[in-house]
């Protein structure tokens, strides 16, 4: 009986050994910050994922951080065609 605890156990560590390990964990350690050349005066920089067409605000959760992006002024957003984000985040 032992023998099948043992064998089970190790069946167990071995699984959540692979459930601990990271898997193409995203790197949000990285710099958030636009750009010093960016100038929007009056305005606020928002970050556009170009692939959509959303932008997102300073301290959301995606600012700065989608595969596909730029640093661009709001105005200049919204005259792009650019929309802000629905979810918050």
């Amino acid at each position: 009986m032992t023998a099948i605890k043992a064998f089970a156990a190790s069946g167990l560590l071995a699984a959540s050994w692979n459930l601990a390990s990271p898997v193409l964990a995203r790197d949000f350690t990285q710099d958030r910050s636009p750009p010093a050349s960016l100038q929007c005066v009056g305005d606020t920089i928002v970050w556009v994922n170009t692939k959509t067409g959303v932008y997102h605000f300073p301290g959301m959760t995606w600012y700065g951080h989608t595969k596909e992006g730029k640093y661009i002024c709001k105005g200049d957003a919204d005259r792009e065609g650019d929309r802000p984000t629905l979810n918050g985040q």
